[in-house]
């Protein structure tokens, strides 16, 4: 009897369909499993069985004047890891009673591709059908079985997912080598610059965030806060102009003034005049609960939450999908699930344990599990639905499992209960004819927040008490000094965000509109491309500088990426460092996709670009002379042989010695005086060391490991006790020992010494002026010093002038003149 061959993309799916189907036995022979029974096989893939390569008569070595590689046919190599599952694929295609070959891969053009190359790879002639399955349930997955489409019909998808990855093997390709030569060409060493249609443009928005801190110029402006009695008590209130319009000065709003002199303006008038008109105006808000899971989504929030990485979370995902099958597929791009999953989604609410269950049985039992297209819509499932909880009850879960099975489990009941609903108050209190404004909230139906408690960020604010025709009372009229603030680095949770809605960047309306729920990289990629951004490793384990490094949770770009993307713009190729590339093949592969686009214009195009980018570094390299290697006077300390001024590092020749310094540490240059210093032992205390913790400036000297592999630094010692004969400058306000000056700053006797009982400290210099012994002694006997005009703003350096106060708590802060 003639069988088919059902080849899914993975083995969980392999076993949902056999179980749908009914009748399969399992079969092992030689090492290899499958499900057979009299007219069907299931076997599976795990993902990518093959990848594509140049052929070598293709191929070009990485010299500048031996590339482009203009490759038309590619060769088909199996990806080594799952090589084995790849010879059992081909054993059964083989097979004299195996007549038709069924794809039952992923419902995408990358599902389509990885079927089609396992095909091409064994050169398999045999018909084929398509199983289009969106949805997981026995149901589903027996309709498209039935209704199996021709392998004719996916054709023009086939078309669009091999002309993307043959497109991004040759930009990629080219460009990596093209860049590395000129690299190599112009600065004497070889260090792989890797680039692609995605990495180069993810590198591109780290750096401009970079450039856009390092050039910020922060703006002084000033608010004005008002504190107002009732008889339930009192509140605080801003003040803002109600006529206000936002125009070309980003940096304007309602509640703002630039001089400190119409601030100070606002106050005069308002000071002792009591309140015109007190009024509140209440109204009712709901907020829907939020959606469920896509794994972008989940990334985001676990790193926010727990500060994971991308990448840790998609393998904790995984584990509880593949190890422990307590979450559905975590490699998504879908916040919905299927319309036919209204049952499931009740069993599954049913098989939830612990604090969570009775929020679950109780969205079941108010029947709240019903049709509702803001969580079961085909239309918006491309190849995987949204990411929830199985109908297993997960047991053994390591903490950040649990904490990533929490998040989702939570998600998904909360998304049967009804909207939050609150009551914001916004309060108008006018004095003198100006307006000052102040917001409550009260939530006055918990809903899916019941699910969340403390966590659902809905905190109420609520505002004491006004009784109509209630007169107020100012109480203060202040005005604050503040400071406009730089943008914020890249964290997972942002720079995923920017990844997955990078087409709003993209002005043509075609183009943006192509990367709609696409952006940069999939759900199942991204994680991957920002690790492949950190990655300071290459071939055979040799180091490598990263584009970025991951500090304090936030991505920092190094010289490299830095560099390189300046570069790129200013030779004329900075379309490699453009989302709107991809933009513009996504627009072409749904166009190759529905048949209105030639395949082969596509790839004429990408050759063409390819081409383009080795003209323009080549020409570059030919009108710049070669590097010639340069060398520090000193020796490496471990090898003694010579050790070369790299554009990165200085580094030494021998073959594979570790010596290396590189050339920027925290953010402070190494210049080569002292890095001979520092191959010699004698490195000085070098000033100017920054922080990646807290952001300070420190000294310290640089020394070598024992194996010379890496340089530490080295603190000079620091005092622990007071001068012989000093003074104390008065009581510690937190345990009333005595305070003196060690060292540089002013300690507590009880705390100068390591590991001592007391935390006090006043540190001896502050915005740029040092502290004297009188302004301590101030600090210490009357909580406060006068007015200093000696401050200088730390990213200004504008001077300022102002008091220092000594808090209850023993910090020190800044109290400003009122300005007249």
């Amino acid at each position: 009897m003639s069988k088919v061959l059902i080849i899914p993309e993975k083995p969980s799916v392999a076993a949902d369909i056999a179980k749908a189907l009914g009748g399969f036995r399992d079969v092992t022979e030689g090492g290899s499993k499958w499900y057979e029974r009299d007219d069907a096989i299931i076997t599976n893939a795990i993902g990518h069985l093959v990848e594509i390569t140049f052929n070598p008569e293709d191929d070009r070595p990485w010299d500048l004047w031996k590339l482009p590689i203009m490759a038309t046919h590619f060769q088909l190599n199996p990806i080594e890891k799952t090589h084995s599952q790849l010879k059992t694929i081909g054993k059964l295609l083989r097979r004299g009673d195996v007549d038709t070959i069924v794809n039952a891969c992923d419902a995408g053009r990358e599902g389509e591709l990885i079927y089609r190359y396992i095909i091409a790879y064994h050169d398999c002639r045999k018909p084929s059908k398509r199983m289009w399955m969106q949805s997981m349930t026995q149901d589903s997955i027996r309709e498209a079985y039935r209704t199996m489409r021709s392998s004719e019909e996916m054709k023009g998808l086939f078309f669009a997912a091999l002309s993307r990855s043959e497109a991004d093997l040759l930009i990629g390709a080219n460009a990596t080598r093209g860049l590395t030569a000129f690299q190599q060409h112009i600065f004497g060493e070889a260090d792989v610059q890797n680039a692609g249609r995605v990495q180069t443009p993810v590198t591109a928005m780290v750096v401009d965030r970079e450039n856009e801190i390092l050039t910020f110029k922060p703006r002084a402006y000033w608010e004005v806060h008002g504190r107002f009695g009732l008889a339930a008590g009192e509140y605080d209130a801003r003040w803002y102009n109600p006529h206000f319009q936002p125009g070309a000065d980003g940096d304007a709003k309602a509640e703002r003034f630039f001089t400190a002199e119409e601030a100070q303006e606002i106050v005069n008038r308002c000071k002792n005049v009591a309140p015109s008109s007190v009024t509140d105006k209440t109204k009712p808000t709901r907020q829907a609960p939020p959606s469920l899971f896509d794994l972008t989504t989940l990334q985001r929030v676990a790193n926010e939450k727990f500060k994971l990485s991308a990448k840790r979370t998609l393998e904790i995902a995984q584990a509880l999908y593949e190890t422990h099958k307590v979450l559905t597929y975590p490699r998504t791009d879908a916040k919905a699930l299927p319309e036919d999953y209204v049952d499931t989604a009740k069993q599954v609410l049913g098989k939830i344990a612990g604090a969570l269950a009775p929020h679950a049985r109780k969205a079941v039992d108010q029947g709240w599990v019903v049709p509702n297209k803001r969580i079961f819509d085909n239309s918006k499932i491309s190849d995987h639905f949204a990411i929830i909880p199985t109908l297993t009850t997960p047991s053994g879960l390591s903490a950040d499992e649990q904490r990533i099975y929490d998040l989702v489990a939570k998600r998904f009941v909360a998304a049967f209960y009804p909207d939050a609903e609150s009551e914001v108050t916004t309060r108008t209190t006018i004095v003198a004819g100006e307006y000052f404004e102040t917001k409550g909230t009260v939530l006055v139906v918990p809903g899916w927040t019941e699910v969340y408690g403390k966590d659902a960020d809905q905190e109420s604010k609520q505002l004491v008490k006004l009784t109509p025709g209630e007169s107020a009372t100012v109480v203060s009229v202040r005005a604050e000094g503040k400071e406009t603030q730089p943008p914020k680095r890249y964290t997972d949770a942002s720079l995923l965000s920017a990844m997955e809605h990078a087409g709003r960047s993209i002005e043509d309306a075609e183009l943006a509109d192509a990367m709609k729920g696409k952006g940069l990289g999939t759900p199942a990629t991204r994680a991957a491309i920002i690790e492949g951004l950190l990655n300071n490793k290459g071939k055979g384990g040799k180091p490598k500088v990263p584009f970025m490094e991951r500090v304090n949770n936030e991505f920092v770009p190094t010289r490299k990426a830095m560099d390189g993307i300046r570069f790129l713009r200013e030779s004329g190729i900075g379309f490699m460092a453009s989302a709107e590339m991809t933009g513009e093949w996504e627009h072409k592969l749904e166009q190759i996709n529905q048949g209105a686009f030639s395949r082969r214009d596509f790839m004429d195009g990408i050759r063409a670009l390819a081409s383009q980018t080795i003209d323009t570094l080549r020409a570059k390299a030919a009108a710049t002379p070669a590097a010639e290697a340069k060398m520090l006077d000193a020796a490496c300390p471990k090898c003694n042989s010579p050790v070369k001024v790299g554009k990165y590092a200085y580094q030494c020749v021998g073959n594979g010695c570790p010596v290396k310094i590189s050339r920027d540490l925290c953010k402070r240059a190494i210049s080569e005086r002292e890095a001979g210093q520092i191959l010699q032992g004698k490195s000085p205390e070098l000033e100017g060391f920054v922080s990646t913790k807290s952001g300070n400036k420190f000294a310290a000297r640089l020394v070598w490991t024992e194996d010379f592999s890496d340089l530490k630094f080295e603190f000079p010692e620091r005092p622990t006790a007071p001068a012989e004969g000093a003074t104390a400058l008065g009581a510690c306000p937190k345990c009333s020992a005595k305070v003196y000056k060690i060292g540089e700053h002013f300690k507590c006797e009880a705390g100068a010494a390591k590991g001592g009982s007391c935390d006090f400290i006043i540190f001896g210099e502050t915005a740029s002026y040092r502290l004297t012994d009188a302004d301590v002694t101030a600090l210490l006997t009357h909580r406060r010093t006068g007015q200093i005009s000696k401050f200088k703003s730390t990213k200004t350096k504008k001077a300022f002038t102002a008091a220092l106060i000594l808090g209850g708590d023993g910090k020190v802060t800044f109290e400003f003149p009122e300005r007249s």
